[in-house]
């Protein structure tokens, strides 16, 4: 398998193939072996994304790309500008969620302030389970939190 490939590479190839890739050349053997491989996952993901798109017909890859907004032009600027669209959304869909993570954490900070009555006495405010303990309730009003969109 892949993984065994790289497993099998020593630490200063390994290096090199995550400097090659513009990524961090640090961190346990392991550590890069895993990235490694998560980054060759991705280069098929995209090569196999990349064949479905040159596999439609050229009418019905523009029309798609009208509808997103973008310029159609030559098949391979067409895919290329699709996937560049499609990255896009990815990376704004991944800083949103890290975002929504940020909060989360900064109101567990908040919560571990509180006493396990205070806790409890807002689960029961917002008819939550109260949960036996004061991390279960911090976790039931994380989720409820996430669930109620408090924090986006």
């Amino acid at each position: 398998s892949k993984r065994k490939e790289l497993k099998a590479m020593s630490v200063d190839e390994l290096k090199k193939a995550l400097s090659k890739q513009g990524l961090e050349a640090a961190g346990k053997k392991d550590d890069m072996v895993e990235t490694l491989y998560q980054v060759q996952l991705l280069e098929e993901a995209l090569a196999a994304r990349k064949n479905d798109l040159r596999a439609l017909p050229i009418d019905v890859l523009k029309k798609q790309l009208a509808g997103r907004g973008l310029a159609a032009g030559k098949k391979e600027d067409m895919i290329d500008a699709w996937l560049a669209h499609e990255a896009k959304l990815v990376e704004a869909a991944t800083g949103y969620e890290t975002k929504i993570e940020e909060v989360l954490a900064k109101m567990k900070a908040e919560l571990e302030t509180k006493t396990a009555n205070d806790l409890k006495d807002m689960c029961a405010d917002k008819n939550l389970k109260l949960g036996v303990g004061k991390e279960g309730r911090i976790e039931t009003l994380l989720e409820d939190a996430r669930a109620h969109g408090e924090v986006d």
